[in-house]
């Protein structure tokens, strides 16, 4: 039996990530569980896997995902960028469920122009 059918939480990732994973896919997969389980876990609304490069460099695989990011008592509407080939997340925190879903579905190019805009989304990246 697939590990998705296992585990209802596991089968909202993309398919990209559940199909012959890698060392990279499966150690973000193992982290983005974590995330979504236990006493204050992220809850999912939308994934998307993503391939994107910036002109002259490799291409990167990513994990976009609109989710409730707990908040004290209450949550806040989240865009989260997973890095699968680096370890790291990226942020940016929207108003409402609409206005992130709306962010979610723009071209990769316009999301990942964010690296570059110098304006204040949370950004975490890990070493490697």
């Amino acid at each position: 039996m697939p590990q998705s059918a296992q585990n209802p939480l596991l089968a909202r990732l993309p398919s990209q990530c559940l199909v012959n994973p890698d060392a990279k896919t499966r150690a973000f997969t193992d982290w983005w569980l974590r995330m979504h389980r236990g006493r204050r876990p992220l809850v999912a609304e939308r994934l998307r896997f993503v391939e994107w490069a910036e002109v002259g460099e490799t291409t990167q695989r990513f994990v976009w995902e609109v989710c409730q990011w707990p908040k004290g008592d209450s949550f806040e509407w989240m865009f989260v960028c997973w890095l699968l080939d680096e370890v790291g997340l990226w942020w940016k925190v929207f108003p409402s469920k609409r206005s992130a879903l709306e962010y979610l579905r723009q071209a990769p190019e316009v999301v990942m122009a964010r690296k570059s805009s110098g304006h204040g989304d949370e950004v975490e990246k890990q070493a490697s």
